[in-house]
């Protein structure tokens, strides 16, 4: 009698798509908030689900849909570097959001 052939290794089945069984994953990002973002949010720090254009603007609208309560620039900051708003982003990153800060 013929040996029967090994299972497959779990993984991506061909073509990138997930294996049978396998739900893709949402990739997240830690976001740190600092000044009034940190006030509005009511949080310093969040683990979130990266937004579909990837982006740190991407991340900042769906921290506050609409937008209000930011005043002025926020600035970005990807792994302690300072990043443009459309910068891409990857599972696991360190986003921080940085909105001007006032003083004299």
């Amino acid at each position: 009698m013929p040996a029967e052939p090994p299972d497959p290794a779990p993984g991506p089945a061909p073509g990138g798509a997930p294996a049978p069984g396998e739900g893709a994953r949402p990739e997240h990002v830690t976001v740190l908030l600092f000044a009034h973002l940190r006030e509005r949010v009511g949080e310093a720090e969040l683990r979130v689900a990266l937004p579909a254009d990837r982006s740190p603007a991407g991340v900042l609208r769906a921290l506050l849909p609409g937008g209000p309560g930011v005043t002025g620039p926020v600035l970005f900051a990807i792994n302690e570097a300072w990043a443009p708003a459309d910068a891409p982003l990857q599972g696991g990153d360190v986003l921080a959001l940085i909105p001007p800060l006032g003083g004299g």
